[in-house]
Formats: C-alpha cells, sequence, structure tokens
C-alpha cells in the first residue's frame, strides 16, 4: 500500500451496512495525512473493487514533508494538525479531514461500500 515508510499498519474491517468495507490503516508512523484511491493489497489501482487507505498521523507531534507523490495518492496534507471523521452508512461511507482552528486543510468525499474479496 502507499505511504512513506511502507508497510506500518494493519487492516482495519468495518461493517457498512450488510457489506464490508476495508482499507489499511497506518499507525501514524508518517506525521501527514494522506487519502489513497481504491487499489489492491500490493498498490494496483482498483476502481472496481481496490480498497481505500487513510494515512493519518495528524493528531500532535511535529509534521514531516509529504516528499514526492506515492502511487495512487489523491491528497496529502502535511502543513495541518487534525482527525479523520467517518460516517458509515448503509451502502456507503463518508470521510472528512478536521482540521484544528485557524487552518484551512480540508480533504472530504464519499464513496460506496465495495467487498474487496469479489
Amino acid at each position: 500500500m502507499g505511504g512513506e515508510s511502507g508497510w506500518d499498519g494493519q487492516v482495519v474491517e468495518l461493517l457498512c451496512g450488510s457489506r464490508r468495507l476495508q482499507w489499511w490503516g497506518v499507525a501514524g508512523h508518517d506525521h501527514v495525512y494522506e487519502r489513497f484511491s481504491l487499489q489492491t493489497h500490493d498498490g494496483s489501482s482498483d476502481p472496481t473493487n481496490g480498497i481505500r487507505q487513510f494515512t493519518v498521523g495528524t493528531g500532535g507531534t511535529e509534521l514531516t514533508a509529504l516528499g514526492s507523490s506515492a502511487p495512487n495518492s489523491e491528497v496529502g496534507i502535511d502543513d495541518a494538525h487534525g482527525v479523520l471523521k467517518l460516517d458509515l452508512s448503509n451502502g456507503s461511507y463518508a470521510w472528512e479531514f478536521v482540521s484544528v482552528a485557524g487552518s484551512t486543510a480540508s480533504d472530504s468525499g464519499s464513496d460506496a461500500c465495495v467487498d474487496p474479496s469479489s
């Protein structure tokens, strides 16, 4: 999966209505926010059955520069602290990067749930 320091996270599985939603959650080793497009476990783009990755290490320590863009990276924020808000619905999910007061950094969107085992 994407990310500056390689694999350092875990698979997180959440229920999204009656379908599964999976993504790789990185444990905050990279002190940035980065969202990736739907992709396979090895990082290949898969817009039909892929899993979405969020890297969220923006919770309070010194932030680090993103550097060069990783494959499938859609959004990168390396200049604002904040949290990732997830809203799971029946068959879909939404996300929002909520930055600290005074920052204009943002990211939000929604998508349908996919079953990555298909």
